[in-house]
């Protein structure tokens, strides 16, 4: 032991001496290390971290599935009833609604707008969940017409009530109505999807909505797998009488269960894997440059190591010597790793998006000092083992040899440094091409058209779930009220309002030409707009005309669609004057409607999809029951364009206050963040591996730097000789520049092959890649050239100045 001690007394006092070698691999492994905690830990978090449930491995969730073998969407209510009272694979079967609209809560202090849940009785203890306070739901409870019953989460309990035990019974207003607050559930639940509050689905055959709207979730019984539950499934389906459900006498779709950890984090999975992938090879350039370093230090030791071989020194003394120094390095390099990692994830932590954040709590934890740890002794044995056995397996006699030769036995040794910086260019060309390949993805779905001008534009979002808003009359008296408010500012050039937001989410619907022989299936995007939405957005008119305030409920039926949908039905004539009608199947009546304009495409499925097939149709002519059930699933949009760049924030708080005081805001945000909040998931990968790209480059500038100034060093005596017999100066640079691109050229060209079988792959999960992919690669092998050409030019300008006579004096 006091040998050990010994040893990395003198390791300690070895890299003391040498200081630009000893930080720069410190900074070198910190970096590198750094990006893989912050990395980890936000895998951890969404994919790794075990859900807070009991018996998670046991819940699954039924969704269907397309003929490509992908989850399409959620199941319908008969299908729920179904599972739930004849599979005999499954047990207690919940059915959740995932609305991603809200709540409006009142009859606490300030009306807010929280997000919400509505479950069936069984859905808490699916989770094995529970409460803090109070209790869940009975059976009795999740029947229609109980009175009205609310689950609060911890977060909203201690938001409102300070955590006071006696929010138990007390009465709050949802949606206007009144809820009578039973249970507060524990700190760290979350439900899936996550929600401030959780109330009953009172969900009966009489009142489900039509299409398959609900998330159900049931636990399997002991004993059985997924393939046997989904087998019986497909029986069910077929002997209940079901398959006119979509897809399912066809073929085209079957009936999938999967696990709740599969829905929490599928979406993520390849993504982060990709991102998980990049940061590890930026660990590897960080190690593979670390150890050309340490054999170019090695080769100038030759001497000391040959010293102390004579002297008795064991093989296994000369080993240790370099794993502890490489230890010693790579623990300082983890510990500062960690802290920088701490440091810069708050700054990661603002670009993450939003779905990445409600998948799990992003923190450095316990399983990231760990992860760190692991990774430092790792990289120490890697980056000690080769020249470990590079000592190992020299002789004494070889070792005083080379020792005594000088420059040209190190020269010679030096070949595996080589080969290493060649590994670290390969590494460096595939990380900076996958880098690449994600960036012109984000750079191309924000040159992307999105058909309206969203600058000067703010948009605010309202909840009209409540009853008082179940009718068209009074929901679009509302709407009118806001509007006609916002317009008469000066600040404001136009207002409107749409049911779905373009990027975001709407109603879609089986609508047909009514000249159609049969029904043809399309589902269609049904919006319903008011006021001057289209002006607000700019939108174009390509044909007809826009509503006018004549269209409103006593006025004949009339439609605008967009260019997708004329061109689809009406390709070679004009669709004005033609007529839809809405498909009956789903529960909704709708007169047939005259088109009468004809609006430019808007991309409302997000930028890198197609533009839908739109339908837009005035609001005051929408039937009750289409007008209920959007104000239920949708928050209404108002649209609200301005003469500059006015900040009408608070006017529109006032106009929303004066139509209804008890009417909260969901959002209020400008039409720029919400194009930004569609692109933050390509930007946050763009953005991290961008920066993964940097630090490999700057890794591998250093690599060839730290191993052409070593074989300068060795060689400064032949440049002095061949500067006293003639050679220009210009003459030793272009020898230095073109040692330099021998050691990046094979490594360039390895990684160049590599990275363009890896952007093939790639290339189907990113948008508009295939029509650059050459000259990506043709500007990828130029900027890595230009790098390793500065770290070269760094070199030989050193080596030029060398004055010849001072060298041969020495000599």
């Amino acid at each position: 032991m006091e040998t050990l001690f010994q040893d990395i007394r003198r390791s300690i006092r070895s890299l003391r001496k040498t200081p630009g070698f000893t930080w720069i691999a410190v900074a070198t492994l910190a970096l590198g290390i750094a990006a893989n905690v912050i990395v980890y830990s936000i895998i951890d978090a969404v994919i790794l971290r075990p859900l807070p449930v009991k018996n998670a491995k046991e819940i699954v969730v039924a969704r269907w599935q397309n003929a490509q073998m992908q989850p399409q969407s959620e199941v319908s209510a008969p299908v729920f009833f179904l599972l739930k009272d004849y599979a005999q694979s499954l047990q207690n079967v919940a059915a959740v609604y995932p609305q991603e609209i809200g709540v409006n809560l009142g009859g606490v202090q300030l009306p807010r707008y929280v997000t919400a849940l509505r479950v069936s009785e069984s859905f808490f203890p699916i989770l094995g969940a529970e409460p803090k306070l109070g209790r869940v739901f009975t059976h009795a409870e999740d029947q229609a017409g109980a009175p009205g019953t609310v689950v609060l989460s911890y977060h909203l309990w201690q938001s409102i009530f300070d955590k006071d035990s006696e929010a138990i019974g007390h009465v709050i207003k949802i949606n206007g109505a009144p809820f009578t607050i039973i249970g507060v559930m524990p700190e760290g639940f979350r439900s899936y999807p996550n929600a401030d509050i959780w109330l009953p689905l009172y969900l009966s055959p009489a009142n489900a909505d039509p299409g398959s709207d609900y998330l159900v979730l049931a636990s399997l019984k002991k004993g059985i797998v997924i393939p046997e539950a989904e087998r019986e499934l497909e029986s069910l389906l077929k002997a209940r009488s079901l398959s006119y459900l979509p897809g399912v006498s066809s073929g085209a779709a079957r009936l999938r269960l999967e696990s709740l950890e599969d829905l929490r984090t599928g979406k993520f999975r390849r993504n982060l894997s990709i991102l998980f992938g990049a940061v590890v090879l930026v660990l590897l350039v960080a190690c593979t440059n670390l150890m050309v370093l340490i054999l170019v230090r090695g080769f100038s030791r030759t001497q000391e190591f040959a010293i102390r071989a004579a002297l008795g020194s064991s093989r296994t003394k000369l080993v240790r010597v370099f794993l502890i120094e490489s230890l010693l390095l790579a623990l300082l390099g983890g510990a500062i790793g960690v802290v920088l990692a701490k440091e810069l994830l708050p700054l990661v932590l603002s670009l993450v998006p939003a779905d990445l954040v409600q998948a799990g709590v992003i923190q450095m934890n316990r399983q990231s000092l760990l992860f760190a740890l692991v990774l430092s002794l790792l990289v120490a044995l890697i980056v000690g083992l080769i020249p470990a056995i590079r000592v190992a397996g020299s002789r004494i006699q070889e070792m005083l040899r080379e020792a005594s030769r000088g420059a040209t036995s190190n020269l010679r040794q030096t070949r595996l440094a080589q080969v290493l910086v060649g590994v670290e260019t390969a590494l460096a060309v595939i990380i900076l091409g996958t880098a690449l390949l994600l960036l012109q993805s984000f750079l191309s779905l924000e040159r992307v058209n999105a058909g309206f001008d969203g600058h000067q534009v703010w948009v605010a979002q309202l909840s009209l779930a409540a009853n008082r808003y179940g009718t068209t009359q009074s929901s679009s008296h509302l709407v009118d009220h806001v509007v006609k408010k916002l317009q008469a500012l000066f600040e404001v050039e136009n207002a409107g309002s749409i049911n779905g937001l373009p990027l975001e989410t709407g109603l879609n619907l089986p609508i047909y030409p009514t000249e159609a022989p049969g029904k043809i299936h399309h589902a269609v995007e049904y919006r319903i707009v008011q006021g001057n939405y289209f002006k607000s957005l700019r939108i174009p008119l390509a044909a007809g005309r826009f509503f006018l305030s004549s269209d409103d409920g006593s006025g004949h039926p009339v439609a605008i669609i967009n260019q997708t949908l004329a061109r689809k039905w009406w390709p070679q004539e004009s669709a004005i004057g033609h007529f839809i009608r809405a498909g009956e199947e789903v529960g909704f009546a709708d007169h047939p409607r005259e088109i009468v304009g004809v609006a430019a495409d808007v991309h409302d499925s997000g930028l890198g999809r197609t533009p839908p097939a739109v339908v837009f149709v005035p609001a005051q002519q929408v039937p009750d029951s289409i007008t209920a059930f959007v104000n239920k699933l949708f928050l209404a949009s108002l649209v609200v364009r301005t003469k500059g760049r006015e900040n009408v924030s608070q006017n529109i708080r006032n106009a929303v206050l004066s139509a209804d005081p008890d009417l909260p805001i969901a959002s209020l945000r400008p039409m720029t963040q919400v194009v930004a909040e569609s692109l933050s998931i390509p930007m946050f990968y763009a953005w991290l591996t961008s920066s993964f790209a940097l630090f490999s480059l700057f890794f591998t500038a250093i690599g060839v730097y730290g191993l052409l100034s070593y074989q300068v060093s060795l060689r400064t005596p032949e440049i002095g000789l061949r500067m006293a017999i003639g050679a220009t100066r210009f003459q030793i640079v272009t020898l230095v520049l073109k040692r330099g691109a021998q050691l990046s050229l094979i490594g360039m060209a390895l990684g160049l092959i590599i990275s363009a079988f890896l952007g093939r792959i790639l290339s189907s999960l990113l948008y508009n890649s295939n029509q650059v992919f050459l000259k990506l690669l043709v500007g990828e092998a130029f900027l890595l050239a230009s790098v390793a050409l500065l770290a070269s030019l760094l070199t030989a300008v050193r080596a030029s100045v060398i004055e010849p006579m001072t060298i041969l004096r020495n000599q």
